[in-house]
């Protein structure tokens, strides 16, 4: 197995996340697009992969800019008004998928629901497993049937180690079971 160079790695994602602010488009968009596989995709996400020649060539054609490096730090070489770019047709065709689009998908991905969830619901003050907080926001408006348990799992995690608007306790003092809840600050 080849050795990951992690600056390449950085330099990547970095690269393809502006070419995201610049056609309003997601990580989803760029799988379904240039057909690279999901896994693929979530290790451009983790900073985890030199890609593939081909995989670069198919995001450099989907974004309709052949000469741009994506391996660099220097200044983005894209033009968003090439209108013959796969990508165009691409979010003509998707207009109606949200998940495609940065600016519908804000609010709509699970991180989202959850951490708005978390902060606006007296239910989250109290001490709960991380399971009983799966099934409230499982009753929740806006819970959407695509939101997996897993994601959900992440993000408690994340609000937990590093946004810090959730505390835990450790009631049998064991560091194996914990229950979660909502720090004052944010009540």
């Amino acid at each position: 197995m080849a050795q990951i160079d992690e600056k390449k790695a950085e330099l990547l994602k970095s690269k393809i996340e502006r070419l995201f602010l610049l056609t309003d488009l997601t990580w989803e968009a760029l799988q379904e697009g240039t057909k690279i596989s999901s896994a693929t995709i979530r290790r451009i996400q983790d900073k985890k992969t030199n890609l593939s020649k081909s995989n670069i060539k198919k995001i450099k054609t989907f974004f309709g800019s052949p000469q741009m490096d994506l391996y660099t730090d220097s200044e983005l070489d894209f033009k968003s008004n090439n209108e013959k770019a796969p990508y165009h047709q691409f979010k003509v065709d998707g207009k109606s998928n949200p998940e495609y689009f940065k600016s519908e998908n804000e609010f709509s991905s699970a991180a989202e629901f959850v951490k708005h969830e978390i902060l606006t619901n007296e239910k989250f003050e109290k001490p709960l497993k991380k399971k009983q907080i799966l099934e409230i926001l499982k009753s929740c408006p806006g819970y959407k049937s695509r939101f997996t348990d897993d994601s959900i799992a992440k993000e408690i995690e994340r609000l937990h180690n590093k946004e810090k608007i959730l505390a835990t306790i450790d009631p049998k003092k064991n560091k194996s079971y914990f229950l979660y809840f909502r720090i004052k600050k944010y009540t």
